[in-house]
């Protein structure tokens, strides 16, 4: 998938359910490919939102228009890289988990 992310000019995908597609979104988004999506429960909480666009499942038109903005927005896809590789190190996602939890009060 790696070859794949790397020569589009960005990702969109329309997954039915969560699972797959967050792993997707932060590959695409390691590759330097920005991600247009559904919001699925997981892939728009863990993104870089500067790169990406989410919209609420099954509306069409919202996810043209935020194909569009993706499709007009100037990026260099080795900032976007760099970016995504620092921001989902295997270092620093269990601490990014954690905080997360900690927030929502998962683990009070």
């Amino acid at each position: 998938m790696n070859r794949i992310f790397v020569k589009n000019d960005y990702n969109i995908k329309v997954p039915f359910l969560e699972g797959l597609p967050t792993k997707i979104t932060a590959e695409s988004l390691c590759c330097g490919t920005p991600a247009v999506s559904f919001k699925a429960g997981g892939s728009e909480l863990i993104t870089i939102p500067e790169y990406s666009q989410f919209v609420e499942y099954g509306d069409i038109k919202s996810l043209f228009s935020a194909n569009e903005k993706i499709l007009n927005f100037t990026f260099a896809k080795e900032i976007i890289s760099k970016i995504a590789k620092q921001k989902y190190c295997k270092e620093d996602m269990p601490k990014n988990y954690l905080s997360f939890y900690e927030e929502c009060n998962i683990l009070s």
